[in-house]
């Protein structure tokens, strides 16, 4: 699965209080409508729900964990490119990296499994969020790449970009001659 744009989160502690409130953890991410892997992924995952459970074809009130961002128009114009999908769990998800930092705007793969939500009389696949890997996009000014990072390695990316262009220059630099003496042995 390619990284996702979170939209809305619920990580360190179950959403309760609100209207759509269902007390369980959850992320909530955006998939452009170009993005035929990641959407494909998860309509193969629906579907073999929906073919187990309902093999003639699923029920007039089925409801898909997919939602189309031109439904919400109304209240945010900007994601009628995109499907917006709700992965949860009433259980805490594991983070990677171990004590990351996730926020709205936050590149994450997602594991997880689609399933058919017992709790509900509706016929409702939902998405089981396992883990949330949290990912980093690094612009080399060459190459464009989204990659998995430790804590480690996030406090050393995080510093390259606090500091100034003149020192970001030497680093990137010295990254590539690093590369080509690798190369030449």
């Amino acid at each position: 699965m390619k990284p996702l744009e979170v939209v809305d989160l619920y990580l360190t502690e179950p959403d309760s209080g609100g209207e759509y409130s269902d007390d369980q953890y959850k992320i909530i991410v955006k998939i452009h409508k170009s993005d035929h892997e990641n959407i494909g992924l998860l309509n193969r995952a629906v579907d073999l729900v929906c073919q187990t459970q309902w093999p003639r074809g699923a029920p007039k009130n089925y409801v898909s964990p997919l939602v189309d961002g031109d439904t919400l128009v109304d209240r945010n114009p900007a994601l009628t490119s995109y499907y917006i999908v709700t992965f949860k769990h009433p259980e805490q998800p594991k983070l990677h990296p171990k004590n990351s930092s996730i926020t709205v705007g936050d590149l994450v793969r997602l594991h997880g499994c689609a399933e058919l939500d017992l709790k509900d009389s509706s016929a409702t696949v939902v998405l089981k969020l396992v883990q949330v890997d949290k990912c980093y996009a690094i612009d080399d000014g060459e190459n464009d790449m989204v990659k998995m990072m430790g804590a480690d390695q996030q406090e050393l990316l995080e510093a390259y970009f606090k500091a100034p262009e003149n020192i970001r220059v030497a680093i990137r630099a010295m990254l590539k001659l690093s590369t080509k003496d690798k190369d030449k042995t």
